[in-house]
């Protein structure tokens, strides 16, 4: 179904000052019937402006232009949905309106942090980045119940960071992520208009971002072979053989455990030994390749299909997850602290260990970025050369499990 609104830019070539030579740039905006031009802060002489692409020559001014353009359409955008289609050229204006407004830097920063949060549900962000914010927004608050825009100081975050570490004996990784946050939600601010300066950063006045020493922990070949030849001694429909079937599966695939345990039979195709996905957390989509133990870890659960729309695996809180998975890695002598999200970070290890490229491990973990894989896999530590020589040499470690004796 089309817009009810549209935007062009336009050059008022009628407009043109005959002291400096230059025209303003307005915005035709068009909803349902109702057309009305606005301006913007753009001028231009006849030679800045690109009448045949109707843009404007330098790229700079051309990208603050543009970002006008897309915060408007996504404004009128939101309104639409919001009110069900009953949007008018009075809801144009009031976003012109709001731009001409003064950001006060006496408003409740926890009004504004609330206002972020609620932007990231509507741009269809997952549930569990929706609760990571909510969750250090409420250790904000606890810190200290009125905060002003011009309350966040270089001073204020030394004290923030105090509280995380003294106070709530948060480790590195939990003031990390506390500290993320609040960094995104100042730039959101910032980029908002509002006079906040963001302190975070490198250098003198900044403060810089404590970094997780936690350890990238992951599972190796004979560790994997050990559990997956753990998957028949248990009883076909025994909790713990499910629970395991998942985590080898997570190995062999690469999701996360929300792919996992919201994964559909209509995801996978048997006959092109694909199975793909929109992964939960980043609304993208994600392929893996079906081989023997993803087939055998499948087929398990197929008696139970009730349709195309049905889930894989049966769904189990994250709590029981947890519980019956400790307890079967303790029972093979690991005593590394498995979670589910070793799986994912386990065949990312094992593939670059398999000398797969570190594209590729990128595409089939559904990252943005080849940047985002090396930091999570930790490349840059001389260790990983140090192990990736002791690996034989284009082996894979998906073979077929040991039956039942």
């Amino acid at each position: 179904m089309p817009e009810p609104f549209s935007i062009n830019v336009h050059f008022r070539k009628d407009k043109i000052s005959p002291k400096t030579g230059k025209a303003p740039i307005n915005l035709r905006v068009r909803v349902y019937s109702e057309e009305r031009k606005f301006p913007t802060k753009h001028n231009a002489t006849e030679n800045d402006w690109d009448s045949k692409k109707k843009r404007l020559k330098n790229s700079l001014e051309q990208a603050k232009l543009e970002d006008t353009v897309a915060k408007l359409r996504k404004y009128l955008q939101i309104k639409d949905y919001e009110t069900d289609g009953d949007i008018s050229m009075q809801t144009a204006k009031d976003f012109f309106d709001d731009k001409k407004k003064i950001k006060n830097k006496y408003q409740s920063f926890h009004d504004l942090y609330s206002q972020y949060i609620e932007e990231k549900r509507k741009d269809g962000n997952s549930e569990s980045t929706i609760k990571n914010y909510i969750g250090s927004h409420n250790v904000l608050r606890e810190y200290k119940s009125n905060i002003k825009i011009s309350d966040i100081t270089l001073e204020f975050i030394h004290k923030f960071d105090d509280f995380l570490s003294k106070k709530r004996d948060n480790a590195d990784g939990g003031r990390e992520n506390n500290h993320r946050n609040l960094r995104t939600v100042i730039s959101y601010a910032k980029n908002s208009g509002f006079p906040i300066e963001n302190f975070y950063g490198k250098g003198h006045g900044k403060f810089q971002m404590p970094k997780s020493k936690s350890p990238k922990i992951y599972l190796t070949k004979d560790e994997v072979k050990k559990l997956r030849d753990l998957i028949l001694t248990f009883d076909k429909f025994s909790t713990k053989r499910r629970v395991l079937q998942m985590f080898i599966f997570g190995c062999c695939t690469g999701f996360r455990i929300s792919d996992i345990t919201s994964l559909q039979w209509k995801d996978v195709d048997f006959t092109k030994k694909r199975i793909k996905k929109i992964q939960q957390k980043t609304k993208t989509p994600v392929t893996a390749i079906i081989n023997p133990i993803v087939t055998f870890s499948i087929l398990d659960f197929k008696a139970e299909k009730q349709g195309e729309n049905s889930l894989v695996f049966k769904k189990f809180d994250n709590s029981t997850l947890r519980k019956h998975l400790k307890k079967i890695v303790k029972s093979v002598g690991i005593t590394k602290d498995v979670g589910f999200h070793t799986a994912r970070r386990t065949f990312a290890t094992l593939k670059l260990h398999d000398k797969t490229p570190v594209a590729t491990i990128s595409k089939l973990l559904g990252h943005k970025s080849i940047r985002t894989t090396e930091k999570y896999l930790g490349i840059e530590d001389d260790t990983l050369l140090d192990i990736h020589e002791q690996e034989e040499q284009g082996r894979s470690f998906l073979l077929t499990p040991k039956t039942k004796k």
